[in-house]
């Protein structure tokens, strides 16, 4: 998957028709929120197991709405 994240970012920088980069970009954005979703799944098995150690981290709610209507 992180593969296919870095391509999607070394083929945007070679297209020339902002449909096609838009295009891709989404495409990476998604593998991201995949990569993200895999990462939850293995942090809910580390829960499960007693082993996740908790940290505190700084959300933008605008930032996380803004992400979700550009993918849809």
């Amino acid at each position: 998957m992180s593969a296919l994240v870095s391509y999607a970012e070394l083929l945007a920088d070679e297209l020339d028709r902002p449909e096609h980069v838009q295009a891709v970009q989404t495409v990476k954005h998604s593998g991201d929120y995949v990569l993200g979703l895999v990462d939850d799944i293995l942090d809910l098995a580390k829960i499960e197991a007693n082993q996740l150690d908790v940290n505190k981290q700084y959300c933008c709610p605008s930032s996380i709405l803004w992400d979700v209507v550009q993918l849809l």
